[in-house]
Protein backbone atom coordinates (compact mmCIF):
# COMPACT_ATOMS: atom_id res chain seq x y z
CA UNK A 1 0.00 0.00 0.00
CA UNK A 2 1.44 3.36 -1.02
CA UNK A 3 1.68 5.93 1.74
CA UNK A 4 0.44 9.35 0.54
CA UNK A 5 3.16 11.93 0.30
CA UNK A 6 2.90 14.56 3.02
CA UNK A 7 3.00 18.18 1.87
CA UNK A 8 5.83 20.38 3.06
CA UNK A 9 3.50 23.04 4.49
CA UNK A 10 1.75 22.97 7.83
CA UNK A 11 -1.97 22.45 8.22
CA UNK A 12 -2.55 26.09 9.12
CA UNK A 13 -0.55 27.29 6.12
CA UNK A 14 -2.46 25.06 3.72
CA UNK A 15 -5.79 26.21 5.17
CA UNK A 16 -4.82 29.86 4.90
CA UNK A 17 -3.65 29.41 1.32
CA UNK A 18 -6.91 27.74 0.29
CA UNK A 19 -9.12 30.16 2.24
CA UNK A 20 -7.43 33.25 0.80
CA UNK A 21 -7.44 31.65 -2.66
CA UNK A 22 -11.23 31.25 -2.50
CA UNK A 23 -11.64 34.87 -1.41
CA UNK A 24 -9.41 36.00 -4.26
CA UNK A 25 -11.51 34.04 -6.77
CA UNK A 26 -14.76 35.48 -5.35
CA UNK A 27 -13.43 39.04 -5.54
CA UNK A 28 -11.91 38.66 -9.00
CA UNK A 29 -13.32 40.85 -11.77
CA UNK A 30 -12.32 38.35 -14.46
CA UNK A 31 -14.63 35.72 -15.87
CA UNK A 32 -14.77 32.50 -13.88
CA UNK A 33 -13.87 30.40 -16.92
CA UNK A 34 -10.75 32.45 -17.71
CA UNK A 35 -7.41 30.69 -17.52
CA UNK A 36 -6.02 32.75 -14.63
CA UNK A 37 -9.11 32.29 -12.44
CA UNK A 38 -9.25 28.55 -13.14
CA UNK A 39 -5.58 28.28 -12.18
CA UNK A 40 -6.32 30.02 -8.87
CA UNK A 41 -9.29 27.71 -8.27
CA UNK A 42 -7.19 24.59 -8.76
CA UNK A 43 -4.35 25.89 -6.57
CA UNK A 44 -6.75 26.69 -3.73
CA UNK A 45 -8.50 23.36 -4.21
CA UNK A 46 -5.21 21.45 -4.01
CA UNK A 47 -4.20 23.31 -0.84
CA UNK A 48 -7.51 22.49 0.89
CA UNK A 49 -7.36 18.86 -0.26
CA UNK A 50 -3.85 18.49 1.21
CA UNK A 51 -5.08 20.17 4.39
CA UNK A 52 -7.98 17.71 4.60
CA UNK A 53 -5.63 14.75 4.25
CA UNK A 54 -3.45 16.04 7.08
CA UNK A 55 -6.48 16.67 9.31
CA UNK A 56 -7.60 13.09 8.71
CA UNK A 57 -4.10 11.76 9.36
CA UNK A 58 -3.78 13.38 12.80
CA UNK A 59 -7.36 12.42 13.83
CA UNK A 60 -8.18 15.98 14.75
CA UNK A 61 -11.93 15.36 15.12
CA UNK A 62 -13.71 12.60 16.99
CA UNK A 63 -17.39 11.60 16.66
CA UNK A 64 -17.66 11.54 20.46
CA UNK A 65 -16.85 15.24 20.83
CA UNK A 66 -19.16 18.21 20.94
CA UNK A 67 -18.55 21.64 19.48
CA UNK A 68 -17.59 23.01 22.89
CA UNK A 69 -14.72 20.52 23.15
CA UNK A 70 -13.10 21.62 19.90
CA UNK A 71 -10.39 24.22 20.38
CA UNK A 72 -10.91 27.70 18.97
CA UNK A 73 -8.18 27.35 16.35
CA UNK A 74 -9.36 23.92 15.21
CA UNK A 75 -12.92 25.10 14.59
CA UNK A 76 -11.90 26.50 11.21
CA UNK A 77 -11.00 23.04 9.92
CA UNK A 78 -14.66 22.05 10.12
CA UNK A 79 -15.13 24.39 7.15
CA UNK A 80 -12.92 22.34 4.81
CA UNK A 81 -15.78 20.45 3.05
CA UNK A 82 -17.78 23.66 2.60
CA UNK A 83 -14.81 25.52 1.12
CA UNK A 84 -14.05 22.62 -1.22
CA UNK A 85 -17.68 22.57 -2.31
CA UNK A 86 -17.57 26.26 -3.21
CA UNK A 87 -14.33 25.83 -5.15
CA UNK A 88 -15.73 22.80 -6.97
CA UNK A 89 -18.64 24.87 -8.26
CA UNK A 90 -16.11 27.34 -9.69
CA UNK A 91 -14.61 24.70 -11.99
CA UNK A 92 -15.32 25.43 -15.64
CA UNK A 93 -16.33 22.33 -17.61
CA UNK A 94 -18.34 21.50 -20.68
CA UNK A 95 -21.96 20.38 -20.54
CA UNK A 96 -21.04 16.71 -20.21
CA UNK A 97 -18.78 17.32 -17.20
CA UNK A 98 -21.08 19.68 -15.33
CA UNK A 99 -23.09 16.83 -13.79
CA UNK A 100 -19.95 15.36 -12.19
CA UNK A 101 -19.05 18.79 -10.79
CA UNK A 102 -22.54 19.15 -9.31
CA UNK A 103 -22.41 15.68 -7.74
CA UNK A 104 -18.99 16.36 -6.19
CA UNK A 105 -20.06 19.71 -4.73
CA UNK A 106 -23.26 18.09 -3.44
CA UNK A 107 -21.19 15.46 -1.61
CA UNK A 108 -18.96 18.13 -0.05
CA UNK A 109 -21.87 20.20 1.28
CA UNK A 110 -23.65 17.14 2.67
CA UNK A 111 -20.51 15.99 4.46
CA UNK A 112 -20.11 19.46 5.93
CA UNK A 113 -23.70 19.55 7.22
CA UNK A 114 -23.50 16.04 8.66
CA UNK A 115 -20.35 16.88 10.59
CA UNK A 116 -21.87 20.11 11.90
CA UNK A 117 -25.00 18.18 12.88
CA UNK A 118 -22.95 15.54 14.73
CA UNK A 119 -21.08 18.24 16.64
CA UNK A 120 -24.28 20.11 17.49
CA UNK A 121 -23.25 23.25 15.62
CA UNK A 122 -26.60 23.48 13.87
CA UNK A 123 -30.23 22.74 14.60
CA UNK A 124 -30.38 18.95 14.49
CA UNK A 125 -33.97 18.57 13.30
CA UNK A 126 -33.76 20.99 10.35
CA UNK A 127 -30.52 19.63 8.93
CA UNK A 128 -31.45 15.99 9.66
CA UNK A 129 -34.75 16.27 7.80
CA UNK A 130 -33.07 17.98 4.87
CA UNK A 131 -30.32 15.37 4.62
CA UNK A 132 -32.84 12.54 4.86
CA UNK A 133 -34.81 14.03 1.98
CA UNK A 134 -31.65 14.29 -0.07
CA UNK A 135 -30.60 10.73 0.74
CA UNK A 136 -34.02 9.34 -0.23
CA UNK A 137 -33.78 11.04 -3.60
CA UNK A 138 -30.31 9.59 -4.18
CA UNK A 139 -31.17 6.10 -2.96
CA UNK A 140 -31.26 3.05 -5.21
CA UNK A 141 -29.26 3.20 -8.42
CA UNK A 142 -27.98 6.72 -7.85
CA UNK A 143 -30.63 8.51 -9.84
CA UNK A 144 -32.40 11.55 -8.52
CA UNK A 145 -36.10 11.12 -7.87
CA UNK A 146 -37.94 14.37 -8.55
CA UNK A 147 -39.93 15.78 -5.68
CA UNK A 148 -43.67 15.49 -6.25
CA UNK A 149 -45.34 18.73 -5.26
CA UNK A 150 -48.77 18.79 -3.72
CA UNK A 151 -51.44 20.21 -6.01
CA UNK A 152 -53.08 21.80 -2.97
CA UNK A 153 -50.19 23.38 -1.07
CA UNK A 154 -50.55 24.32 2.55
CA UNK A 155 -50.75 28.11 2.65
CA UNK A 156 -49.72 28.19 6.30
CA UNK A 157 -46.59 26.19 5.51
CA UNK A 158 -45.81 28.46 2.56
CA UNK A 159 -46.12 31.55 4.73
CA UNK A 160 -43.92 29.95 7.37
CA UNK A 161 -41.34 29.04 4.76
CA UNK A 162 -41.31 32.59 3.46
CA UNK A 163 -40.91 34.02 6.97
CA UNK A 164 -38.07 31.60 7.67
CA UNK A 165 -36.33 32.68 4.48
CA UNK A 166 -36.64 36.35 5.43
CA UNK A 167 -35.36 35.60 8.92
CA UNK A 168 -32.34 33.69 7.57
CA UNK A 169 -31.59 36.55 5.18
CA UNK A 170 -31.63 39.09 8.01
CA UNK A 171 -29.48 36.84 10.19
CA UNK A 172 -27.00 36.38 7.34
CA UNK A 173 -26.68 40.14 6.90
CA UNK A 174 -26.01 40.57 10.61
CA UNK A 175 -23.42 37.77 10.52
CA UNK A 176 -21.63 39.39 7.59
CA UNK A 177 -21.42 42.66 9.49
CA UNK A 178 -20.11 40.94 12.61
CA UNK A 179 -17.64 38.85 10.59
CA UNK A 180 -16.00 41.96 9.17
CA UNK A 181 -15.48 43.36 12.65
CA UNK A 182 -14.07 40.12 14.05
CA UNK A 183 -11.89 39.47 11.01
CA UNK A 184 -10.11 42.77 11.48
CA UNK A 185 -9.34 41.86 15.10
CA UNK A 186 -8.12 38.37 14.19
CA UNK A 187 -5.91 39.60 11.35
CA UNK A 188 -4.28 42.19 13.65
CA UNK A 189 -3.67 39.53 16.33
CA UNK A 190 -5.50 41.76 18.81
CA UNK A 191 -8.25 39.26 19.56
CA UNK A 192 -8.28 37.04 22.61
CA UNK A 193 -9.38 33.41 22.56
CA UNK A 194 -13.02 34.34 23.10
CA UNK A 195 -13.07 36.64 20.08
CA UNK A 196 -11.23 34.09 17.93
CA UNK A 197 -13.79 31.46 18.85
CA UNK A 198 -16.66 33.82 18.13
CA UNK A 199 -15.16 34.59 14.73
CA UNK A 200 -14.86 30.93 13.71
CA UNK A 201 -18.31 30.06 15.09
CA UNK A 202 -19.88 32.95 13.16
CA UNK A 203 -18.04 31.86 10.02
CA UNK A 204 -19.26 28.30 10.61
CA UNK A 205 -22.92 29.36 10.94
CA UNK A 206 -22.65 31.54 7.84
CA UNK A 207 -21.35 28.61 5.79
CA UNK A 208 -24.10 26.35 7.16
CA UNK A 209 -26.76 28.73 5.82
CA UNK A 210 -24.96 28.97 2.49
CA UNK A 211 -24.62 25.18 2.26
CA UNK A 212 -28.37 24.73 2.73
CA UNK A 213 -29.06 27.20 -0.08
CA UNK A 214 -26.45 25.58 -2.32
CA UNK A 215 -27.90 22.10 -1.80
CA UNK A 216 -31.35 23.33 -2.82
CA UNK A 217 -29.92 24.89 -5.99
CA UNK A 218 -27.81 21.83 -6.77
CA UNK A 219 -30.85 19.57 -6.46
CA UNK A 220 -32.69 21.60 -9.09
CA UNK A 221 -29.64 21.70 -11.36
CA UNK A 222 -29.19 17.93 -11.11
CA UNK A 223 -32.79 17.35 -12.17
CA UNK A 224 -32.35 19.68 -15.14
CA UNK A 225 -29.06 18.07 -16.22
CA UNK A 226 -30.52 14.57 -15.96
CA UNK A 227 -33.55 15.59 -17.98
CA UNK A 228 -31.29 17.07 -20.67
CA UNK A 229 -29.19 13.91 -20.73
CA UNK A 230 -32.31 11.77 -21.07
CA UNK A 231 -33.54 13.87 -23.99
CA UNK A 232 -30.12 13.62 -25.60
CA UNK A 233 -30.12 9.81 -25.34
CA UNK A 234 -33.64 9.58 -26.72
CA UNK A 235 -32.68 11.81 -29.63
CA UNK A 236 -29.57 9.70 -30.34
CA UNK A 237 -31.56 6.48 -30.17
CA UNK A 238 -34.20 7.90 -32.49
CA UNK A 239 -31.61 8.88 -35.09
CA UNK A 240 -30.07 5.39 -35.05
CA UNK A 241 -33.38 3.71 -35.97
CA UNK A 242 -33.98 3.44 -39.74
CA UNK A 243 -36.54 5.81 -41.21
CA UNK A 244 -39.16 3.14 -41.89
CA UNK A 245 -38.78 1.37 -38.53
CA UNK A 246 -39.15 4.34 -36.19
CA UNK A 247 -42.06 3.90 -33.76
CA UNK A 248 -44.76 6.57 -33.94
CA UNK A 249 -44.41 7.36 -30.25
CA UNK A 250 -40.80 8.43 -30.72
CA UNK A 251 -41.29 10.61 -33.77
CA UNK A 252 -40.22 14.20 -33.19
CA UNK A 253 -42.99 16.78 -33.21
CA UNK A 254 -43.56 18.52 -36.55
CA UNK A 255 -41.72 21.77 -37.04
CA UNK A 256 -43.96 24.76 -36.70
CA UNK A 257 -43.68 27.85 -38.83
CA UNK A 258 -42.36 30.73 -36.81
CA UNK A 259 -44.36 33.89 -36.34
CA UNK A 260 -43.42 36.55 -38.88
CA UNK A 261 -43.80 40.18 -37.77
CA UNK A 262 -44.84 42.88 -40.20
CA UNK A 263 -42.12 45.52 -40.26
CA UNK A 264 -43.19 48.98 -41.39
CA UNK A 265 -40.41 51.06 -42.94
CA UNK A 266 -40.38 54.77 -43.74
CA UNK A 267 -39.41 54.54 -47.42
CA UNK A 268 -38.33 52.15 -50.16
CA UNK A 269 -34.65 52.46 -49.26
CA UNK A 270 -35.26 51.24 -45.72
CA UNK A 271 -37.39 48.45 -47.12
CA UNK A 272 -34.46 47.26 -49.22
CA UNK A 273 -32.10 47.43 -46.23
CA UNK A 274 -34.41 45.48 -43.95
CA UNK A 275 -35.22 43.05 -46.74
CA UNK A 276 -31.52 42.36 -47.32
CA UNK A 277 -30.88 41.79 -43.61
CA UNK A 278 -34.08 39.88 -42.93
CA UNK A 279 -35.21 38.30 -46.23
CA UNK A 280 -37.88 36.15 -44.56
CA UNK A 281 -39.71 39.09 -42.93
CA UNK A 282 -42.53 40.75 -44.91
CA UNK A 283 -42.03 44.54 -44.96
CA UNK A 284 -43.90 47.45 -46.50
CA UNK A 285 -43.36 51.16 -46.95
CA UNK A 286 -45.58 53.88 -45.49
CA UNK A 287 -47.26 54.39 -48.88
CA UNK A 288 -47.95 50.68 -49.22
CA UNK A 289 -49.35 50.60 -45.71
CA UNK A 290 -51.60 53.60 -46.42
CA UNK A 291 -52.83 52.11 -49.70
CA UNK A 292 -53.66 48.89 -47.91
CA UNK A 293 -55.72 50.77 -45.31
CA UNK A 294 -57.49 52.74 -48.07
CA UNK A 295 -58.45 49.53 -49.87
CA UNK A 296 -59.82 48.21 -46.59
CA UNK A 297 -61.92 51.35 -46.14
CA UNK A 298 -60.15 52.33 -42.89
CA UNK A 299 -58.35 55.41 -44.30
CA UNK A 300 -59.87 58.04 -46.68
CA UNK A 301 -58.53 58.18 -50.20
CA UNK A 302 -59.84 58.50 -53.75
CA UNK A 303 -63.61 58.00 -53.72
CA UNK A 304 -63.54 56.21 -50.36
CA UNK A 305 -64.44 59.42 -48.56
CA UNK A 306 -67.50 59.98 -50.77
CA UNK A 307 -68.33 62.68 -53.32
CA UNK A 308 -68.93 66.36 -52.61
CA UNK A 309 -71.55 68.81 -53.75
CA UNK A 310 -71.14 72.23 -55.29
CA UNK A 311 -70.84 74.01 -51.98
CA UNK A 312 -69.09 71.45 -49.84
CA UNK A 313 -65.96 70.52 -51.76
CA UNK A 314 -63.66 72.90 -49.91
CA UNK A 315 -64.87 71.71 -46.51
CA UNK A 316 -64.64 68.06 -47.51
CA UNK A 317 -61.20 68.63 -48.96
CA UNK A 318 -60.02 70.29 -45.75
CA UNK A 319 -61.54 67.54 -43.67
CA UNK A 320 -59.84 64.97 -45.89
CA UNK A 321 -56.48 66.67 -45.36
CA UNK A 322 -56.98 66.50 -41.59
CA UNK A 323 -57.76 62.80 -41.83
CA UNK A 324 -54.69 62.28 -44.01
CA UNK A 325 -52.54 64.05 -41.43
CA UNK A 326 -54.04 61.97 -38.65
CA UNK A 327 -53.40 58.79 -40.64
CA UNK A 328 -49.83 59.86 -41.30
CA UNK A 329 -49.33 60.59 -37.59
CA UNK A 330 -50.67 57.13 -36.78
CA UNK A 331 -48.22 55.54 -39.19
CA UNK A 332 -45.33 57.59 -37.75
CA UNK A 333 -46.34 56.45 -34.27
CA UNK A 334 -46.35 52.80 -35.40
CA UNK A 335 -42.90 53.22 -36.92
CA UNK A 336 -41.54 54.89 -33.77
CA UNK A 337 -42.95 52.13 -31.53
CA UNK A 338 -41.34 49.52 -33.74
CA UNK A 339 -37.98 51.31 -33.57
CA UNK A 340 -38.25 51.68 -29.78
CA UNK A 341 -38.99 47.98 -29.32
CA UNK A 342 -35.86 47.07 -31.27
CA UNK A 343 -33.62 49.79 -29.81
CA UNK A 344 -33.03 51.42 -33.16
CA UNK A 345 -29.61 53.17 -32.89
CA UNK A 346 -30.68 56.09 -35.09
CA UNK A 347 -33.77 56.76 -32.95
CA UNK A 348 -31.75 56.43 -29.73
CA UNK A 349 -29.12 58.87 -31.00
CA UNK A 350 -31.81 61.35 -32.09
CA UNK A 351 -33.64 61.16 -28.74
CA UNK A 352 -30.37 61.49 -26.83
CA UNK A 353 -29.38 64.55 -28.85
CA UNK A 354 -32.80 66.11 -28.19
CA UNK A 355 -32.45 65.46 -24.45
CA UNK A 356 -29.03 67.11 -24.43
CA UNK A 357 -30.42 70.09 -26.38
CA UNK A 358 -33.26 70.51 -23.87
CA UNK A 359 -30.76 70.37 -20.99
CA UNK A 360 -28.70 73.21 -22.55
CA UNK A 361 -31.62 75.37 -23.79
CA UNK A 362 -34.55 76.37 -21.64
CA UNK A 363 -38.04 76.40 -23.07
CA UNK A 364 -38.72 79.72 -24.89
CA UNK A 365 -35.11 80.81 -24.62
CA UNK A 366 -34.88 81.87 -28.30
CA UNK A 367 -38.31 83.51 -28.61
CA UNK A 368 -38.18 86.56 -26.33
CA UNK A 369 -39.19 89.26 -28.91
CA UNK A 370 -36.27 91.58 -28.08
CA UNK A 371 -37.03 91.46 -24.38
CA UNK A 372 -34.13 91.65 -21.97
Amino acid sequence: MDIPEKPDKKISELYKEGFLGLEKVNNSSEATNSGSVQSQVRQAQKALEDCTRLVSTVDMFSPNESIEEVSSLNLRYLLLPALLGKLTLKLATDASGRFEVVKLADAYFKDFLRRCRDYGAVDHETVAIYLEEQDEQNAGNGTVVPIVRDRNPDLTAMVQKRNDKIRRFQEEKERERRLKELQELVERDDADDERVREYHMTLLKSNIAQALDELASLQQEKNILQHMERLKKESAGYDEVPQGQRPPSRRPPPQRQGLKPVIITKDQAMKQVFGAGYPSLPVMTVDEFYEQRVSQGKFPGGQAAGGCGSGGCSHSHGHGQEQDQAAGAEVDQVVREYQQERDDPELLARDRAMDEFKDDHRRGEGNRHNRS
